[in-house]
């Protein structure tokens, strides 16, 4: 028996230092797993913005437009709308829209598709902790210890839906440009 008390007991410690280990270990990946992609956002970002401006000066320089209108055929062709109002005329300008448009349109998909995850984890985000909040509830009897988390998850839900009014009011109001801009739709 004072064998097995001292075996359990020397046992003991290792893990604690194992578990503890194991917690940084963790912590250390989770950091390095939000450090890369922080650098992935602001690779994305600075793509985005070489993406405008060299298309910007592009088309200032060798089709000889202004800013407004190369800006709006970056802005159609990035979005896909694509009205056909504002056209390359010279070869070389035709043969970089090609090219132009086929970047432009693989970078919005990497840039829809880290918007999509990130609204999907959103609500995995707050889906778990609903459910947490259920079953924090039926261990604890309805405590009201979980209330901030409910102000938490309905902050969460107001920012979420204030971004996606955000970008409604930003798609209306572009629309609008195109509308005034150009007198058609």
């Amino acid at each position: 028996l004072s064998e097995a008390r001292c075996f359990s007991a020397s046992a003991l410690p290792p893990q604690r230092s194992e578990t503890f280990l194991d917690l940084q270990a963790e912590n250390e990946e989770e950091q390095r797993m939000r450090e890369a992609q922080r650098r992935r956002y602001f690779i994305l970002v600075g793509a985005f913005v070489a993406y405008a401006t060299g298309g910007i000066l592009f088309f200032r320089v060798v089709e000889g437009w202004g800013s407004l209108e190369s800006f709006l055929l970056m802005l159609s062709i990035v979005t896909g709308v694509g009205y056909g109002h504002v056209i390359p005329k010279t070869p070389p300008g035709m043969v970089f829209t090609a090219v132009y448009i086929f970047c432009g349109l693989m970078l919005f998909g990497v840039a829809a598709g880290k918007l999509l995850d990130w609204i999907v984890s959103q609500e995995i985000e707050a889906m778990v902790e609903i459910i947490a909040k259920e079953q924090g509830q039926e261990l604890a009897g309805g405590d009201s210890q979980n209330e901030p988390s409910q102000v938490e998850l309905s902050k969460k839900k107001a920012n979420f839906f204030a971004g996606v009014l955000n970008i409604g009011v930003l798609v209306f109001c572009a629309a609008l440009f195109f509308i005034f801009h150009f007198g058609q739709v």
